[in-house]
């Protein structure tokens, strides 16, 4: 071994390495002195043990046995005389002791417990508590009294210690005590207090947590998390493992419901507000000085811990049976914050032993704790997260050897003195415990073996089964008191409809979920609590039942009724797994749907009832028993009813009666039935005297039925005499009832649950029992005539009950589920059913909707842990065995005749080129194959195999079969195996020779897809881009090492072949990783990425991949390349990778591995040794695609075992690993060895690595050189510097483009709805903003369904932003994403960013950054797109383009173009721009005041022209750029603004001082992305200014801009006193504006001014942008005034309240239609004054706007015109019953009937006789006088086909003239008379709207339009339509 190292790191070549290796043949292994070293140190260790242990010197073991117990020679002390004490102490002595510490004078608390009169309080004093304490019939314990006590035990505990509780415990026992409350003299009892806990005897019933059926499961299947049970998955109590928090959970099956168990011993109580939590958790949440104020759900009942399950419990509010006491002690050696816990888990340990339990059971005390040190208990604690997990594993295992539970106990203080987990003198302790228990009478409880085999379930068809599995799972989400809770149930809610409604669109044909919006959850939990029906249910429990099996249809059922009730329970029978199966397939094993039915939610509540046990629906009212056991808490009833039930839960219900349904009279046909009527009652009567007659229970249950039934008087309905007797009533036929409906208040629960379990061992009839229940009980329900409640079906009425279901009943049945297979029965129940749901639930405040957040559902990590289960559980022994080089050296290398190269090429084809690319393969030429083969500048070589066609053959491919390869006379080819994939190592060597310089690595079914092989660099000098580092982090983890290329190319949920598992589940590209280099040294590696189905594992392929179609996945296509710097690591593979020459040394696969395993090994193998000479690997985007063959994933796992198994150790091997040799041919020999000794491969990989480097060395392959240092290149720059070459950035893509899958779409359009939900928030904390309170959306697939048809926003979508700012970055960051994400490829940050401090070197980056606060600005988002710019670098904002350079260098792909403009410029970006071009503001002509400028100026251009022609003279790249700039300049002739001469030298012409241009926002097509980048590199060198940097390059480049001052059309921008009123300036159809400062925004007024302008038109551009296409959805449903209703509000206009001038109507109008019009106008040229004083006449129209008197006559002049588009649009006449009820509600307006139909042609005026006026004149006038109006504006169009578009026409010079008209009434510039006519006439025009003959003549104004226009001869305008924007 020695002299190989010694080569190694010598000069001798290569093949003396191999003379050593021959030479060792035969040499004896090393010696193993290890091996003696360690038996005499083993010796040793032994004999001092030995001697500690018999001297007593430090004992070894405290194991004690009885015997040993009875040699204690205890300490003679002086007995207490106990009896004595006692006289002193007071008198009151109860059964039930309370048992506190304390060093305080007596507090509140400790008051409160004393008072309570059936409880005896016992303090427990120490040396510090007062010397006078004493509070009246409390027993305290000085230290002198416990001592006094005669107690060993007690003698033995130290002072100032929480343990002296033990001296108390004891007291209390020794007095009688048969209940222990053991607590703090902080602690307050709260709600029940200590009636909570249940002090049964016998026999209890309810919740049990178990893992019977889980022999094989893992301890953390066994741990219970009390916190989680009630609520709070997100907490755990103090003493919870640690390494078991994260992946814990409540799993499936793990609860049963018992009728009869054994109580629990002890019983923990949940505290609330500051609960007992560990150290990490405060530290995490809580305040220093508040502590902790956490609540838990109300209505999670008590749960019983069988044994074999842990939990921790605490000294705080803990209830001890007197069979517990024996546990009661605490131990002395462990810290204050450990004692407790120990104790828990040490007596739970003995309590299983014994059969007993520990139970916990809902909050029922209350603490604050005092203000201390989170980190003193953190150091207290830390025995509890080092060997908590520890003591479970070891007690999960502990099995008593004794027979008594006393000599258990001692027992087990010792196993637990020898693990450590206490001291010995706590051994010693419970020794001297269990000798005072014994002193003082206590009997310790008898040892039962087997008890964890207790209550198993029961057989199916036991009709009697005492356990049944069930689940339950609770959650904090009650709305009170506060908020978050209440939206965290509101968006629950609008999660399960979200679901409803995509279920419902998939019919096609469904109307109503079309129309289905939601608002925000805070809205909606706002408008919930102020209704007090649906509060009412918060606190009832649903249960819904099932006659059959439960099969598909569940998970409909959850999102109808879950989260509207407390608690949604289906109770039933659950199918077989098969036939023959015993095992239930019970919820957690069922889908709940399937294509026709969404699938089932987890968790879900249920229980199990076995068809037996209901007779298949005859006694299903046995789910109120079952309920009832369940002891949930607070609830105020339980509703029971079937699944093909419909309950409308919206209607009130008097919940503190029962309710039932149709009480039928009359014996019916089931009280005579033999088996379930009048013989069933009595076989019930019978059990109460019979087998339960000494039940305490029940014949409580009968005395109470008793009193009931003598209630009021009872009459047999037959007899028609009155019936005394309650058991001659119980057989009285008295009715029956439809059962399938029933509610139960709480206050009968317990009655009515007892009842159902008697009657249904009498198997009583369910109809029957429902009616005599109702009989009984105070009650209400129907009869048959009442259709206000569940209104039953019968024979021909159940097809068309679509027809009788309306919102008032209470509910229908039945609705089968199985009817919803069929899609037009679906969309039936969507439009009917879940439409009324829609709106009792979501339409409940003031109909108007504000603000709908998508929520999307969140990935589950669930695959994961499965993975980590599986390959924890089939691990795998590794594939070779270790051999040492001894056995390598052994090796016989066969002597081999050398083939002649020379010769077989002179066979082969003679294409030869610098580019390779290698395949094998053993199939005929494939089209892939045959693709590759046609690429001219590419060699193609085909590795065969023994399977490869003898006559395999392709003109000009070079094809070696196995007799070629063998000819070619390289050694490690010859010891290559057949059908191996590593033959292709064959083909690599044969390209080396051939002199390839690329070799392109890939197999024969991958196609080349989009750029192809182009994607790949094959620049040798130098690249730039982004580079993944850890640079500046050198204490960063392995997993903040590892890149996923998937998850930077927009699929974080993926990880490729090789990646690391362990890695998987928390692995980020953290903050801060990426870097961007102008100048980098080219990646030796690339791996390209391949799209449809991609490299990954085989189980990502498992959980995703269709068998026969494998995968379909896609990648962002923004994403750029990225090098990775060395020192980070990614695994890559065989199948789309490009190898540099600098690389081939890598090309080897190793053959003692998998096929599956074999790239990826040489992937982490050449990685260590690139960075070891410097070089790297990159991944680029998307060039290839592949589709799999159908093959076994199973046999790829097998496959992958080392993958899973070795990837992340390989990973850390090479991260540590550093090459001791100089060379790396050497050092690639040194790695294999090591990879070896690792076991990673096996030795004849080693030894073949060796051959690989003699054949390359044979070739004439020329080795990189070693590169010490390597990972610190590429640094970060200093911010003073302005050549800094690299940066820190950070970049973040998403595969959310709208391509095709809608899947995308949705989530790029919920991004957007979630970040304008922020937004919303953040306006309407103004308290002042109008317009945020009416901002509600469509859903997301709606959204992004209307977005891909506007061209403009989809443009967007390809589209860079690029956000600047001149200072530093710090508020406001946040507002900008929230405005722009979402709607652009990507968005980035560009410029500077603050410093942590004035002192310090680090900055505070944005991932540092909030970016906003809590008052004044939203805070980022994670992850954020930046680029860090230093102010030196862009001198304060002058030299901002230097963005363009930085992002051009980034290399985002398929984008079309990048606009940047400033962070205070607003960018209106859904008006359309031509991408194709450069596009710019205000090219002002002249010098300018920057021109002149010394430093920016004309020296400045100086100084850069110098650059092209000196220091970059031979720079390839500004050669080029110089060469396209004067070729570009010269495009076009070049005038001199100030000589007027033509200027024809390029150099020259950049001198002219030809304009200046405002920067603030700037437009570049990618086509020129390149020049721009290299320009502004060039420029920022020579420092010229930025707005003559973007002069020039409009100048030069094709563009768009404006050469005047002022250009609404485009980026306005304002001066002077203009920038304080920017307000009235800011229109939507403006590209933007500038400036508007966020700064002002922490004034409250200037931030609701900013919502109600800005972001008011942002919200109607992004998402009310396609109207029509929703009204089209509502084609002619118009069904009531409330649906009319709906449509209007979806575009934004009431009727009603526009007319009666409703101020925010109003102002919709002002953007909605007359801002278009407006554009129209400029546009037509009709009115050129306008658009010359464009500005003035801005300022006056929202002066006009914003007039109240003027907005009636516009408002009702916008309102009819948008209906009248409306109703010809979708070709709809208003019914009569429509006419009728807007009619009814104008009446009052104008004091006249509209439903006379006269005055449609009479008008509003009367005659003399006070008749309505008749005649048609008066619409003859109405067409005249808006053919007047027509002529005032004279719009037209040249070419208008479509009635909408004349239609759309004319309503815009409705509103511009109805303007002007209502501008001279409100001025009073024309007479009163005349202001009445025109008023009248616009009352008129309403009237005409609902006028059917008004269409008849409506075309003949159209007419006159077009005539009056012609004549004018106008110029065409944009057609005005009700969409968002004008289209040219």
């Amino acid at each position: 071994m020695e002299e190989r190292r010694r080569l190694l790191r010598s000069d001798t070549s290569l093949s003396a390495w191999e003379s050593s290796l021959r030479a060792n043949h035969g040499r004896g292994r090393m010696a193993q002195p290890i091996l003696v070293t360690c038996a005499f140190l083993l010796i040793s260790t032994a004999l001092i043990m030995m001697f500690l242990e018999v001297f007593e010197i430090a004992p070894i073991s405290s194991k004690l046995d009885w015997g040993t117990i009875s040699r204690l020679r205890l300490e003679q002390r002086k007995p207490g005389d106990f009896a004595e004490l006692m006289k002193s102490m007071p008198t009151k002595r109860t059964s039930k002791w309370i048992v506190v510490t304390s060093i305080a004078a007596p507090t509140d608390d400790v008051k409160r417990l004393a008072s309570y009169a059936d409880w005896t309080l016992v303090v427990v004093g120490d040396t510090k508590t007062p010397a006078d304490w004493s509070l009246p019939d409390v027993h305290y314990l000085s230290i002198e009294t416990q001592e006094a006590m005669g107690f060993d035990s007690v003698l033995r505990l130290p002072t100032r210690s929480y343990t002296r509780k033990n001296a108390g415990y004891l007291y209390a026992i020794a007095n009688g005590a048969q209940w222990i409350y053991d607590t703090d003299d902080d602690n307050k009892p709260f709600g029940k207090g200590l009636d909570q806990f249940e002090y049964a005897r016998d026999r209890m019933r309810g919740l049990r947590f178990t893992t019977l059926e889980w022999p094989n499961g893992t301890i953390q299947e066994s741990l219970f998390n009390p916190y989680r049970h009630f609520g709070r998955p997100d907490m755990w109590p103090r003493g919870f493992p640690l390494e078991h928090i994260k992946k814990h959970d409540h799993h499936d099956g793990a609860y049963r419901l018992c009728r009869v168990q054994r109580p629990s011993a002890v019983q923990q109580g949940i505290v609330q507000k500051d609960p007992d939590v560990d150290a990490i958790f405060r530290l995490l949440h809580a305040e220093p000085a508040a502590g902790l104020d956490e609540t838990f759900s109300e209505f999670a009942p008590p749960v019983i811990l069988a044994p074999g399950t842990y939990a921790p419990w605490n000294s705080q509010n803990t209830l001890f049976a007197r069979s517990a006491f024996f546990g009661l002690v605490l131990p002395t050696t462990v810290a204050f914050r450990v004692t407790d816990i120990w104790r828990s888990y040490f007596t739970q340990a003995l309590l299983h032993t014994a059969g007993e339990t520990v139970s916990f059971v809902p909050v029922n005390a209350i603490q604050k704790r005092n203000a201390h040190s989170y980190l003193k208990d953190f150091d207290d604690e830390i025995d509890v997260y080092d060997k908590t997990g520890e003591i479970v594993a070891f007690i999960d295992k502990w099995e008593c050897k004794e027979d008594t539970m006393d000599k258990c106990t001692i027992e087990l203080a010792g196993h637990f003195a020898e693990k450590g987990f206490w001291g010995n003198e706590d051994a010693q302790l419970v020794v001297h415990w269990v000798l005072d228990l014994q002193k003082i009478g206590y009997t310790f409880p008898a040892v039962r073996r087997g008890a964890r085999n207790e209550y198993t379930i029961g057989d199916d068809k036991d009709l009697r089964r005492n356990c049944r599995r069930v689940h339950v799972s609770f959650s904090n989400d009650l709305p009170v008191n506060k908020s978050m809770p209440a939206e965290k149930r509101a968006a629950a809610k609008i999660n399960n409809f979200g679901d409803l409604k995509d279920w419902c669109d998939k019919s096609n044909s469904s109307v109503r979920s079309r129309q289905w919006y939601f608002p925000a959850p805070d809205q909606l939990a706002e408008d919930t609590v102020e209704n007090k029906t649906l509060t009412d249910n918060y606190h009832t429990v649903a249960i819904i039942t099932n006659n059959w099996q439960w099969g598909i249809g569940m998970g409909m059922l959850q999102r109808m009724y879950e989260a509207n009730f407390a608690m949604v329970i289906f109770c039933g029978h659950y199918p077989k797994q098969g036939k023959d199966a015993e095992k239930k397939e019970y919820p957690e094993g069922m889908a709940g749907g399937d294509l026709t039915y969404p699938n089932l939610k987890r968790p879900i509540n249920y229980i199990d009832l076995s068809n037996e046990e209901v007779r298949w629906g005859y006694l299903m009212y046995y789910c109120l028993a079952k309920v009832e056991e369940m002891k949930i808490q607070n609830v105020k009833g339980y509703v029971m009813f079937s699944d093909d039930a419909i309950f409308n839960f919206w209607n009130p219900l008097n919940l503190d009666i029962m309710q039932g349904t149709k009480r039928a009279p009359g014996w019916g046909p089931w009280w005579p039935n033999k088996q379930f009527g009048w013989d069933a009652m009595n076989r019930t009567i019978q059990l109460f005297d019979g087998k339960y007659k000494d039940d305490l229970e029940v014949q409580h249950f009968v005395e109470e039925l008793k009193r009931e039934i003598g209630r009021v008087p009872r009459i047999d309905i037959i007899t028609k005499k009155e019936v005394t007797d309650p058991w001659a009533y119980l057989m009285v036929g008295d009715g029956w009832v439809i059962g399938d409906w029933m509610y139960v208040p709480t206050a009968n629960i317990s009655f009515v649950g007892m009842f159902a379990q008697l009657a249904h061992e009498g198997e009583f009839f369910h109809e029957l029992f429902a009616s005599k229940m109702m009989h009984i009980l105070p009650s209400e329900g129907s009869n048959d005539s009442d259709p206000t409640r569940i209104l039953f079906l019968w024979g021909s009425e159940r097809p068309g009950w679509a027809n009788n279901f309306t919102a008032s009943l209470h509910g229908m049945h039945p609705i089968k589920l199985t009817e919803f297979q069929k899609m037009p029965e679906r969309a039936t129940f969507c439009d009917v059913v879940l439409d009324k749901f829609y709106h009792n639930i979501f339409r409940i405040g003031n109909w108007t909707m504000t603000q709908p957040i998508l929520v999307t559902c969140a990935f589950l990590l669930f695959s994961l842990a499965l993975i980590m289960m599986f390959l924890e559980v089939f691990e795998i022994a590794p594939i070779s065995s270790k051999l040492d080089w001894g056995t390598i050296s052994r090796l016989k290398l066969e002597q081999r005749k050398p083939g002649d190269f020379g010769e077989l090429m002179k066979r082969m084809p003679s294409k030869r080129t610098s580019k390779w690319i290698v395949v094998t393969s053993i199939a005929a030429p494939t089209d892939d194959v045959k693709r590759l083969a046609s690429y001219s500048d590419w060699t193609l070589v085909v590795v065969g195999d023994t399977k490869t066609p003898a006559d395999w053959n392709l003109p000009d491919v070079h094809y070696l079969s196995i007799e070629t390869q063998e000819a070619m006379g390289f050694e490690s080819v010859l010891r290559l195996p057949t059908r191996s994939y590593t033959r292709k190592n064959a083909g690599y060597l044969y390209a080396i020779a051939n002199g390839a310089q690329w070799i392109y690595d890939t197999d024969d079914d991958n196609k080349p897809f989009g750029k192809g092989l182009d994607q790949f660099e094959y620049a040798t000098d130098r690249t730039r881009g982004l580079r993944f580092t850890t640079l500046e982090r050198p204490n960063g983890t392995i997993q903040e090492s590892l890149f996923n290329p998937y998850r930077h190319f927009g699929r974080p949920d993926m990880w490729p072949r090789g990646f690391p598992l362990e890695h998987i589940k928390n692995h980020d590209h953290h903050d801060g990783a990426y870097r961007l280099c102008r100048v980098q040294r080219p990646p030796a590696v690339q791996q390209g990425i391949v799209q449809k189905d991609p490299d990954v594992d085989a189980i990502f392929r498992l959980l995703h991949a269709e068998p026969a179609t494998g995968l379909d996945e896609t990648f962002s296509e923004f994403a750029p390349p990225v090098i990775l710097a060395p020192g980070t690591y990614a695994p890559w593979n065989s199948q789309n990778t490009l190898f540099a020459r600098s690389a081939f040394f890598g090309l080897f696969l190793p053959t003692t591995v998998a096929f599956r395993a074999t790239d990826i090994w040489r992937s982490y193998f050449t990685q260590a040794l690139l960075h070891t000479a410097g070089e790297t690997v990159s991944f680029v985007p998307v060039n290839a695609i592949q589709k799999r063959n159908a093959h076994s994933y199973l046999k790829d796992f097998d496959d992958e075992i080392d993958v899973y198994d070795k990837a992340g150790k390989i990973v850390e091997f090479i991260d540590d690993w550093m090459c001791s040799a100089e060379t790396l041919d050497k050092c690639t020999i040194e790695l294999a060895e090591h990879f070896a000794e690792q076991d990673f491969w096996g030795y004849e990989d080693a030894q073949l690595v060796v051959h690989w480097v003699l054949d390359l060395q044979k070739i004439d392959y020329t080795f990189p050189a070693v590169r010490r240092g390597a990972r610190s290149e590429y640094a970060i720059g200093d911010d003073k510097d302005l050549r800094r070459n690299c940066r820190r950035v950070h970049v973040s893509f998403a595969n959310d483009l709208p391509v095709d899958k809608s899947m995308a779409a949705a989530k790029r359009a919920a991004m957007k709805i979630n970040n304008f939900g922020d937004l919303k928030e953040w306006c309407d904390k103004s308290n002042s903003s109008v317009k945020s309170k009416n901002w509600y959306f469509p859903a997301s697939d709606q959204l992004a369904e209307a977005t891909l048809e506007n061209k403009t926003l989809t443009d967007n979508y390809h589209t860079v932003a690029i956000i600047t700012n001149n200072y530093q970055w710090s508020l406001g960051m946040g507002m900008l994403q929230r405005m722009y994400e979402g709607n652009f490829a990507m968005l980035i940050f560009c410029g500077h960013y603050p410093n942590q401090s004035k002192e310090a070197e680090t900055k505070d980056y944005p991932e540092g950054m909030q970016g906003g606060d809590s008052i004044y600005y939203p805070n980022l988002k994670r992850p954020i797109n930046y680029i860090d710019l230093s102010n030196e670098e862009v001198r304060w904002g002058f030299l901002m383009y230097y963005c363009f350079a930085k992002v051009e260098e980034m290399k985002i792909q398929n984008v079309k173009g990048y606009v940047m403009f400033s962070d205070d410029a607003i960018f209106n970006f859904w008006n359309p721009l031509n991408l194709d071009i450069m596009q710019g503001t205000i090219r002002a002509p002249g010098w300018g005041p920057w021109w002149p400028s010394k430093e920016f100026g004309w020296n400045a251009m100086n100084r850069t022209i110098q650059l092209f022609d000196g220091k970059y003279k031979n720079d390839f790249e500004v050669q080029h750029f110089v060469d396209e700039l004067k070729r570009e300049i010269g495009r076009t002739e070049r005038i001199d603004i100030v000589t007027k001469k033509r200027v024809t030298d390029p150099y020259e012409y950049l001198m002219v001082g030809d304009g200046w241009c405002i920067h603030d926002w700037l437009y570049v097509p990618t086509s020129n992305i390149s020049f721009v980048g290299i320009f502004a590199q060039l420029a920022h060198e020579g420092e010229l200014f930025v707005e003559l940097f973007a002069s020039k390059l409009l100048h030069i480049l094709p563009s768009e801009g404006s050469h005047k001052d002022i250009d609404p059309l485009r980026v306005l921008w304002l001066w002077g006193g203009d920038r304080a009123i920017w307000e009235r300036n800011y229109t939507d159809s403006l590209l933007g504006m500038h400036p508007i400062k966020l700064s002002t925004f922490q004034l409250m007024p200037e931030r609701a001014k900013f919502c109600d302008v800005v972001l008011d038109a942002f919200y109607h551009n992004v998402f009310r942008i396609n109207i029509r296409d929703i009204l089209l959805h509502t084609k002619h449903n118009f069904r009531d005034w409330a649906h009319f209703e709906v449509i209007f509000d979806g575009v934004g206009i009431n009727f009603a309240a526009s007319f009666l001038h409703d101020e925010p109507a109003a102002d919709y109008i002002t953007h909605f239609v007359i801002s278009p019009c407006y554009m129209a106008l400029l546009e037509c040229g009709a009115f050129n004054f306008l658009y010359k004083y464009a500005a003035t006449c801005s300022k006056k129209l929202y002066d006009l706007f914003h007039n109240k008197y003027f907005i009636g006559g516009l408002s009702t002049l916008a309102t009819i015109w948008v209906l009248l588009h409306v109703l010809t649009t979708v070709y709809f006449t208003p019914s009569q019953a429509l006419r009728e009820k807007v009619a009814l509600a104008l009446n009052d307006k104008f004091g006249t009937d509209f439903r006379n139909p006269n005055v449609y042609f009479g008008g509003i005026d009367k005659d003399a006789s006070g008749k309505q006026a008749q005649g048609i004149g008066t619409v003859i006038a109405t067409v005249n006088f808006m053919s007047l109006i027509s002529c005032c504006l004279g719009t037209f169009h040249e070419n208008i086909p479509e009635t909408q578009e004349r239609i759309s026409i004319t309503s815009g010079t409705m509103l511009w003239c109805g303007w002007r008209i209502q501008r001279m009434i409100g001025s009073n510039k024309i007479s009163v008379r005349v202001r009445k006519v025109h008023r009248k006439a616009l009352k008129l025009l309403v009237l005409q709207t609902f006028n059917p003959l008004f269409f008849a003549v409506f075309p003949l104004n159209t007419m006159l339009t077009r005539l009056n226009c012609w004549t004018r001869k106008a110029e065409p305008a944009h057609t005005l339509s009700l969409s968002r924007r004008s289209t040219p």
